[in-house]
């Protein structure tokens, strides 16, 4: 039987509270609440690729696995200590590591560990890539409505909404290795 990820489509096995506002794709009520379902396992990985680069790297500014998995696997639901060390261990990188938005690489295979942590199977790479690829995608098209429908009459706002986006593109679409170190920067 599959597991409880695999049957909701929801491969980070996110939950959702009654105040939660849906991802994308995410179908509401869920069917084994109080974990999220979404339509696909593709929308299952842009919904958990979303809250660890958007919420919890770009808003929260979690930015080490430590801090990462301590918000996102509590010790009072998980053994935490235990997901870092697997987490560390797939990864190559130590719990304390910095991550960098611009490492896209590190970022997916992120994905890729928890997805394999929560449900005990290996994750389809071509899935969870075309999650990921999705959230880029939907980033690129909410830059450009707002480029098309910002109100000058709320300039303040749109300016805020619009610095936001373009970090995202820059982020997402420039994230490359300084010529200079063989390191990319942290956030």
């Amino acid at each position: 039987m599959p597991t409880l990820g695999y049957r909701n489509n929801n491969p980070g096995n996110l939950k959702r509270d009654t105040n939660s506002t849906p991802y994308k794709g995410e179908i509401v009520p869920p069917k084994e609440p109080p974990f999220r379902w979404f339509e696909s396992m593709e929308h299952g990985y842009r919904a958990m690729y979303h809250l660890l680069i958007i919420r919890y790297l770009m808003d929260w500014r979690l930015n080490t696995l430590e801090k990462i998995l301590y918000k996102y696997a509590p010790p009072f639901e998980n053994d935490t200590e235990a997901y870092i060390n697997y987490v560390s261990d797939r990864l190559g990188i130590a719990r304390n590591a910095l991550i960098s938005i611009n490492n896209e690489t590190l970022l997916f295979e992120l994905g890729l560990a928890i997805s394999r942590y929560e449900n005990g199977i290996e994750p389809t790479r071509s899935q969870a890539l075309a999650g990921f690829n999705m959230l880029k995608n939907d980033i690129l098209l909410d830059f450009e409505g707002i480029m098309n429908e910002a109100n000058p009459k709320d300039s303040r706002n749109a300016l805020i909404i619009i610095g936001s986006s373009i970090l995202l593109l820059s982020v997402f679409l420039l994230g490359k290795k300084s010529k200079n170190t063989k390191e990319k920067q942290p956030w």
